[in-house]
């Protein structure tokens, strides 16, 4: 596996909390699964935003390069 880019919501200096291909999905991930909020089908960007404006302000939406751990375990 090569290096890939991707999105990470990252807490304090170095709290991982979610990784994404993209940000609305990183940001959607911390949402429904750190801050327990039931994001819908039907919800607009702007809502999405709003939210992460809101539920993210202590948090940072960056981009990221993900690389494979040499040696690391697929388990």
């Amino acid at each position: 596996m090569d290096d890939e880019k991707g999105w990470a919501v990252i807490s304090g200096r170095v709290l991982v909390n979610t990784v994404s291909e993209t940000r609305r999905a990183a940001i959607v991930n911390y949402l429904v699964a750190h801050r327990q909020i039931p994001v819908s089908s039907n919800w607009t960007d702007g809502d999405i935003e709003r939210a992460w404006a809101h539920y993210g302000q202590y948090s940072d939406c960056r981009e990221v390069v993900i690389s494979p751990v040499v040696g690391g375990s697929r388990d």
